[in-house]
């Protein structure tokens, strides 16, 4: 059946139990990411980003490392049907960036 979005793929991440998705290193620890977390932070990512006023077909960039919560706020995006540019630019390259965003969301606010 064809999907009209990414949006279904994370509700099946649910059903993957315990099966990794990704593995972290941050500095000494080894962070694992399953499925049903992925999921799990998605949807927490959403909901926060609800909670501050970003509506449906906002944009939003996500600024951040290669990590399990990158995957999650690009999922928490798409659960909220808007529109994501996934950038990791050098901070040199952002300016005035800053003043110019409707809204700012931190990832270390979402527990993980």
């Amino acid at each position: 059946m064809p999907r009209e979005s990414l949006a279904p793929y994370v509700e099946e991440f649910r059903h993957y139990k315990r099966d990794l998705a990704f593995v972290d290193r941050k500095g000494y620890r080894t962070v694992r990411w399953t499925y049903p977390r992925i999921a799990e932070t998605a949807a927490q990512v959403a909901r926060e980003l609800e909670r501050a006023g970003v509506q449906k077909g906002d944009r939003v960039l996500i600024w951040g490392e290669d990590c399990g919560e990158w995957v999650a706020t690009f999922y928490g995006c798409v659960l909220r049907w808007l529109l994501h540019w996934t950038r990791s630019p050098p901070p040199n390259l952002l300016g005035g960036l800053p003043g110019r965003l409707k809204h700012a969301y931190r990832s270390d606010r979402v527990n993980s």
